[in-house]
C-alpha cells in the first residue's frame, strides 16, 4: 500500500506554491504539530521550510470517527488544490501517513529516493515516542572467528498504511436496529385524501435493511349530499431495502407488502347508522432519501406506492360513498434512532 501511495503523488508532481502555512488538528493522543513537522523532516529533509518560503497551504486534520481515526490532508497552490483521506485504527499511523504524504506533495522524487535508500525501522508506537531523525547503524567488522549464537534472518517490520480512496466514506457493516417515527398524507385506501402517522422496526447493515412498520389512517369525514361516512384505516407493512449510499445520504428502495383493514362508518344523522370494512392487500413500494446527522440519528423523508389485489366500496342506500383506489400514493417524513 505504501508503494500505492508513493507512486500515485509522485506522478501528480510537486506543487507550485503561493500560500504559506501548516495547519494541524488532532486527538489529544495523537502527535503534536512539533513531532509532525519532525516526521515530515524525517521524508524530505529542509523542504518544510523551502516550502513555506515558496509559499504553500497545508491543512491536515484527524478526527475520531466510531473508533478509527480519519486524516483528511488538503494542499492548497497556484494550480489548485488536492485533497487525500486515509483511515486506520492507529492514530500513530494516520499521522506517519498524514506526514509522508505532505512530503511527498513536497518533494516527491527527494521522498522516493530517501525511502529506497533507508532500511525499514521499527519506530515505538505511543503519544510519548521521540519524534527524531533515523540513523543508519554503521557497517560493522568482518568476523573471522565462528559465533555461536544464531543469526535472525527474519525481515524487518515495515510500515503498512491502511488507505481508502478519496471519494469513500467508511462504513460500519455491523447488524444494528433502527427505530423509526414518522407521519405523512396519503391518497388511499379509499378516494380521498388521509393523513397517516406510524412508526418501524429495522434490522440494518451497510447496503440493505429489512423493516417492519405501521401506520394508522385517521378518521376522515366524507359526505355525497345529505349521505355521508366515516372512514379510516390501518397497515402492517413488511419490506426488504437495496440502501445505495453517498457520504452521509441514503436513498432506500423498499418493496414490500401491505396488510390491513379499511372502516366505514354512515353519520350519525343518518336514521340508520351501519359500519363495513374491507381487507386490505397491496403490494407497496417506497423510495426515499435519508441523511445521517449522527452515527445513530437520521432524519429523511419517503415516497410511497402501493397497488391493492383487491377492490370494493361502501355504499349507502344505492350510492356508492367511498371506493377503494386502484393506486394508492403518499408521502412521509420522519425520524430514525439506530442501535447501538
Amino acid at each position: 500500500m505504501l508503494a500505492v501511495v508513493l507512486q500515485a503523488l509522485v506522478l501528480a508532481g510537486p506543487p507550485a506554491l503561493d500560500a504559506s502555512s501548516l495547519v494541524w488538528q488532532a486527538p489529544a493522543q495523537c502527535p503534536d504539530l512539533e513531532q509532525l513537522r519532525a516526521r515530515i523532516d524525517e521524508f524530505a529533509p529542509g523542504m518544510l521550510d523551502d516550502a513555506e518560503r515558496m509559499g504553500v497551504h497545508v491543512d491536515a486534520r484527524i478526527e475520531a470517527i466510531e473508533g478509527r481515526f480519519e486524516a483528511t490532508i488538503r494542499i492548497e497552490n497556484q494550480a489548485g488544490a488536492s485533497v487525500r483521506r486515509f483511515a486506520a485504527a492507529d492514530c500513530e499511523l494516520v499521522s506517519d501517513a498524514s506526514a509522508l504524504v505532505i512530503a511527498v506533495a513536497l518533494a516527491p522524487l527527494e521522498t522516493a529516493a530517501g525511502l529506497r535508500e533507508r532500511p525499514p525501522v521499527q519506530r515505538p508506537r505511543g503519544s510519548d515516542r521521540p519524534m527524531v531523525p533515523e540513523v543508519e547503524p554503521a557497517p560493522s567488522e568482518p568476523i573471522d572467528e565462528p559465533i555461536d549464537e544464531p543469526i535472525d534472518e527474519s525481515p524487518p517490520p515495515t510500515l503498512v498504511l491502511s488507505v481508502t480512496p478519496e471519494d469513500d466514506d467508511p462504513s460500519d457493516s455491523s447488524l444494528r436496529v433502527g427505530l423509526r417515527a414518522f407521519g405523512g398524507v396519503s391518497y388511499g385506501p379509499t378516494n380521498t385524501a388521509y393523513g397517516l402517522v406510524g412508526g418501524g422496526l429495522a434490522l440494518l447493515s451497510a447496503g440493505w435493511r429489512v423493516e417492519l412498520a405501521s401506520w394508522w389512517s385517521p378518521p376522515r369525514e366524507v359526505r355525497r349530499g345529505e349521505l355521508g361516512g366515516v372512514f379510516s384505516g390501518w397497515t402492517v407493512a413488511g419490506r426488504g431495502c437495496y440502501v445505495p449510499t453517498a457520504r452521509r445520504l441514503e436513498f432506500p428502495l423498499c418493496p414490500g407488502v401491505e396488510l390491513g383493514q379499511v372502516r366505514g362508518r354512515g353519520l350519525d344523522e343518518l336514521s340508520i347508522v351501519d359500519e363495513a370494512s374491507f381487507l386490505w392487500i397491496a403490494l407497496g413500494l417506497g423510495q426515499g432519501l435519508w441523511f445521517v446527522a449522527h452515527e445513530r440519528v437520521a432524519v429523511g423523508v419517503e415516497a410511497r406506492v402501493a397497488v391493492p389485489l383487491r377492490s370494493g366500496g361502501f355504499v349507502i342506500d344505492g350510492r356508492r360513498i367511498q371506493r377503494l383506489v386502484p393506486v394508492a400514493v403518499g408521502g412521509l417524513a420522519g425520524i430514525e434512532v439506530r442501535l447501538p
